[in-house]
């Protein structure tokens, strides 16, 4: 985690920290709702009690219709906050509100207004730093307007005296620090929530990757290539729409692993794969169903089209060269092609027609490709 200039004490995620932010941007828009009406709403209430007590005087009228101006100020803002879509507008929002209630409470505090206290500033400098959601530096600033605003005031004043007014500045000192501490701590205890909680969603991801894809060819795994398969089902059955699906074998594979070692087979397997997707387009399904078995879906495609693939592909491994040390090892592959068919229950339905059109290429010599059922003239 890193810190912030501002005192070295406001942590952040780096690299995180935008996410983080987005992330609680709801929540802090929500609280930033919540203090500001209930800011404001205190102080007005407040302020028609002190009416109701005092009067209809010059100083009591002057201070609600500031406050009153303040509530229409807010009841503008709190709208902007629940549409807010970046955390810097957050801030900005929230910092210019705060840093006008304080001016005005420096301004009432001047003006001998009996209803905002030390009491009131040392709440409000406090509530700065804990219940305002945004950057430190928007909490500090305001919540020192407060408190230098306020001691000022004790020095100039007849009654205040020096001894009084430095006890002050302490006492809002020691505010201040307990205000940062505690501000930096529970801002620091929620970014570590976050990073917990990005560190989970990390490995969450990377292991449904492990799950879904192939680490040595990097194409998608068997399941995922079935679970998709199915989703290609479905939507044949409601739109119609066709998918052909091939099942492609290494021939004689086992004889690349015992003469040149599975190094070489690997390479062999990778280079393959490569293949396989040069030959697909880009809404193409292409897996490695285990071992040297690979499986293709297209979608929208016809048993005629798909067979003309496939035979590309045969065609194109018999050129392929595998450099491995010294050697150059070819090798070729057989194919069997299906389509989808409305009886087929599920994807497996398609899945064994498939595997018995390779089984029947292998049984014809090998390095050639079979369809079930056999397709009409192509057209692809």
């Amino acid at each position: 985690m890193e810190y912030a200039s501002l005192f070295g004490v406001e942590p952040t995620l780096g690299p995180l920290e935008q996410d983080y932010r987005r992330h609680y941007l709801k929540a802090d828009a929500s609280q930033a709702t919540f203090i500001l009406a209930a800011t404001i709403g205190a102080l007005l209430l407040t302020n028609l009690v002190d009416l109701g007590s005092a009067g209809f005087t010059r100083d009591t009228v002057r201070r609600l219709w500031v406050i009153g101006t303040g509530g229409v100020v807010t009841i503008i803002i709190i709208p902007l906050l629940r549409r807010v879509q970046r955390a810097a507008v957050l801030d900005l929002l929230v910092f210019v509100w705060s840093l006008a209630v304080a001016l005005v409470v420096v301004y009432f505090r001047s003006t001998h207004a009996p209803i905002v206290s030390e009491a009131t500033v040392a709440v409000l400098a406090l509530g700065c730093y804990t219940v305002v959601p945004n950057r430190l530096l928007f909490r500090v600033i305001p919540a020192f307007l407060l408190t230098a605003g306020d001691a000022s005031l004790l020095f100039r004043r007849p009654e205040g005296g020096t001894s009084a007014g430095y006890a002050v500045i302490f006492a809002y000192g020691f505010i201040h620090l307990v205000g940062i501490w505690s501000s930096s701590t529970l801002h620091r205890f929620r970014r570590r929530q976050f990073e917990a909680l990005a560190g989970e969603q990390s490995a969450r991801s990377e292991m449904q990757r492990l799950v879904r894809t192939d680490s040595l060819t990097g194409l998608i795994s068997r399941a995922h290539f079935i679970e998709r398969a199915e989703q290609e089902l479905g939507r044949y059955r409601r739109y119609n729409t066709p998918f052909a699906t091939l099942i492609v074998d290494l021939d004689h594979f086992k004889a690349v692993n015992d003469t040149y070692g599975h190094s070489a087979g690997d390479e062999v397997l990778r280079r393959f794969a490569d293949l396989l997707q040069r030959h697909s387009r880009s809404n193409d399904l292409v897996g490695r169903l285990g071992g040297e078995e690979f499986g293709l879906l297209l979608p929208e495609t016809r048993l005629v089209d798909a067979r003309e693939v496939a035979a590309r592909i045969v065609a194109d491994c018999r050129e392929l060269e595998v450099a491995v040390e010294s050697h150059r090892l070819r090798f070729t592959v057989s194919v069997g092609v299906t389509e989808a068919d409305p009886l087929d229950g599920g994807f497996s339905d398609v899945l064994r027609r498939a595997d018995a059109a390779l089984y029947a290429a292998k049984q014809q010599g090998r390095d050639r490709v079979e369809t079930l059922p056999q397709p009409p003239a192509s057209s692809y």
